[in-house]
C-alpha cells in the first residue's frame, strides 16, 4: 500500500476530535525573493502567482491530515504552516520567538541567487539557537524551472556548503534536502509528505514516495488567530 496523505475539510480546532491530535509547527524561513510565499501558497491550496507579495508579519493556514502507509493504521496529524516576514527588524523581535514551537524548521535558497546559500548560515545559527533540539530540518533547492542561463548556483557550489554544514551544525541531523519549483509545482507535495509522515511516525520510503496520493479537501477560509496553550502548544 502506498503512502496516502489527505487532507481533512475544516480547520483543525483542539480537542475537536475524540482524542488531543498531535499538533506540528512548520517554519519556511530564508532570504526575500527565493520563493517562500510561493512554496507557502503551494502547500495551503496549490496555486501560484508571479510576483507574490510576502506577508505583512507571519502568516499561517492549519490542517489535519490522514497519514496511512503499509499498515492499515491511519493517524491524524494537526499540521500548520509558517511563512515568514522578510523585514529584518520585524523578524528579530518576533519571527525568532516562532522557532521554538517548530517541530521543523524548512530552509529555502534558490539557484537565480547566491547569496541565498550563503546567507542560510544566518538562518541555520538561529534555528540552532532557537529551535527545539529535536526539529526536523529541510532544505529547499527552488526555482529549478529557471533555464540554465539563469541558474548562478550550480550543484558543485550547493555540495562543497553542505559538505562544510555537514562537519559543522549539521552534524549528527537528520536533514531532509529537495529541489522544487514554486512555479510549476515540482518537488512540492514530497516536503509535505515527508514531513507528515515522519510526524505521522510512518516511514515513506523512495520507492513510495513515487506513488504517493496526496489529496486536499476544501476548507473554512477564515480562522482564529493562533494563542499558546498551557503546554506551550499554538492551537486555534
Amino acid at each position: 500500500m502506498a503512502t496516502t496523505v489527505t487532507a481533512v475539510a475544516g480547520p483543525p480546532r483542539y480537542g475537536s476530535y475524540d482524542q488531543p491530535l498531535p499538533y506540528f509547527d512548520i517554519v519556511l524561513v530564508g532570504e526575500p525573493g527565493v520563493g517562500k510565499t510561493s512554496i507557502y501558497n503551494r502547500l495551503e491550496n496549490n496555486t501560484f502567482k508571479e510576483g507574490t507579495t510576502p506577508p505583512a508579519g507571519m502568516d499561517c493556514f492549519d490542517r489535519v491530515y490522514h497519514v496511512s502507509a503499509q499498515t492499515d493504521e491511519n493517524i491524524k496529524v494537526a499540521a500548520r504552516v509558517w511563512d515568514s516576514f522578510d523585514h529584518e527588524s520585524y523578524y528579530r523581535n518576533v519571527e525568532r520567538s516562532f522557532y521554538k514551537f517548530a517541530k521543523a524548521v524548512v530552509f529555502v535558497y534558490s539557484l537565480d541567487k547566491s547569496s541565498s546559500l550563503t546567507c542560510l548560515t544566518f538562518w541555520i545559527e538561529d534555528a540552532t539557537s532557537f529551535a527545539p533540539k529535536n526539529a526536523l530540518w529541510g532544505f529547499i533547492c527552488n526555482k529549478i524551472d529557471l533555464p540554465m542561463e539563469d541558474q548562478v548556483v550550480c550543484d558543485d557550489e550547493i555540495e562543497h556548503f553542505f559538505d562544510i554544514q555537514f562537519k559543522n551544525d549539521l552534524q549528527g541531523r537528520n536533514v531532509l534536502r529537495y529541489k522544487t519549483s514554486a512555479k510549476t509545482g515540482e518537488g512540492i507535495p514530497d516536503v509535505l509528505v515527508d514531513l507528515l509522515c515522519m510526524f505521522g511516525e510512518q516511514a515513506a520510503t523512495e520507492s513510495e514516495r513515487s506513488n504517493v496520493n496526496l489529496t486536499r479537501l476544501e476548507e473554512e477560509r477564515d480562522q482564529p488567530q493562533p494563542t499558546v496553550s498551557d503546554e506551550g502548544c499554538l492551537i486555534l
